[in-house]
């Protein structure tokens, strides 16, 4: 096993926070790939471009009616209420939908986003939609987003958050793929890497090339998961998840395989959202928003130019944030409740419109026939 993930199950305080030491990613552990290292990266503004593809689908899953009522009209809605298994989400529907030849044509772009899309991404499905476009048109091989940018803002890479979000033995399922496929977990994501809710449209070679990655991943935790390992256990047991305390953590491993994979194939071309400043403010409002902007920005300088001391920089002003209370805002407002989405909400919502029309003010009585 790798020395630094030998020292996983020891802890060691990176700016004043505290990780395992695999993960405190200093000068003597941090990979900052530059651009050279790192491939083609296409780091799309939001302002679409002259060219257009259109020969793309994009499937948008649910799994009851309710959920249904926010599948966008650039998508093509996708029936997921039969995969609700505690270790399945949208992978196992990937592979349905590319065993299904005849719902895509030889070279054309697809890809799969949750009903949640609009609600917890910086910008509409309908701009994703001609973000990819245009990227396809100018020689892309997948397009995605990163909805969690906070996240990104503040944490190295996918893995990190991972520890720092209380999946617990995340770190060593992570050390043993790093150790038996070669990714590597410690290496600094920017936005051109880091991922979160399999946001992606890809062609299909890409995603040939995705699966087997994947694929060789999972049959290797399967093996230690049959044979009753510690890493087995924890890969097959739960995610820890308190809004879903049935997933397990299979589910959080998968998820996060996307960067590596990219991270591992440089010389894929693949057009990543940038997030702008009024995208942080729109999701954190202008205080909050601004210092997670300066996070990422900085963290991307320091990628960008393999800068150590900017790496450090970044490093010891989002410690002070993480080891603050106030990191659980990031977290919340960066995959925010889901009960403004619930038809209960909507009501609520209707009740208060009709309380507080100036033109026509309602009466209580009125509005508790409303509300009834």
């Amino acid at each position: 096993m790798p020395e630094s993930c030998q020292a996983a199950a020891s802890i060691c305080m990176a700016g004043g926070s505290p990780w395992p030491a695999a993960f405190c990613l200093q000068v003597n552990g941090c990979v900052l790939p530059g651009k050279t290292r790192h491939g083609i990266r296409l780091a799309l503004s939001r302002t679409p471009g002259t060219n257009s593809f259109t020969d793309m689908k994009i499937y948008q899953a649910y799994t009851n009616a309710q959920q249904k009522d926010f599948v966008c009209a650039n998508a093509i809605p996708f029936d997921a209420s039969g995969n609700c298994a505690s270790g399945t989400r949208e992978y196992e529907l990937f592979r349905q939908i590319h065993a299904d030849a005849a719902s895509h044509a030889n070279d054309e772009p697809w890809g799969l986003v949750s009903w949640k899309f609009d609600y917890k991404s910086p910008i509409s499905l309908g701009d994703f939609h001609r973000f990819a476009s245009n990227a396809f048109a100018d020689g892309a091989d997948c397009a995605f987003i990163n909805p969690m940018i906070g996240n990104e803002a503040v944490y190295a890479n996918v893995w990190e958050q991972g520890i720092h979000c209380a999946h617990t033995g995340i770190e060593k399922v992570a050390c043993f793929l790093q150790q038996e496929t070669g990714i590597n977990v410690a290496t600094v994501s920017d936005t051109s890497t880091f991922a979160f809710c399999n946001y992606f449209i890809a062609r299909p070679p890409f995603w040939d090339r995705y699966f087997s990655f994947i694929e060789h991943a999972l049959g290797l935790l399967d093996a230690e998961a049959a044979r009753g390992s510690e890493i087995g256990q924890i890969y097959s047991g739960s995610g820890q998840y308190q809004r879903d305390t049935s997933a397990s953590m299979r589910i959080f491993v998968i998820e996060r395989l996307f960067s590596s994979f990219l991270q591992q194939n440089p010389g894929l071309q693949v057009a990543a959202y940038a997030p702008t400043a009024a995208d942080f403010d729109n999701k954190f409002g202008v205080r909050m928003g601004r210092m997670l902007w300066n996070f990422s920005r900085l963290k991307q300088r320091a990628v960008e130019t393999d800068d150590i001391s900017l790496y450090n920089t970044w490093d010891k002003q989002r410690c002070t944030l993480l080891a603050d209370y106030q990191i659980n805002i990031v977290w919340n407002l960066d995959d925010p409740f889901a009960y403004p989405l619930s038809r209960e909400y909507r009501e609520f919502c209707a009740v208060c419109e009709r309380l507080f029309d100036a033109d026509h003010p309602a009466t209580s009585e009125r509005i508790q026939g409303i509300a009834g």
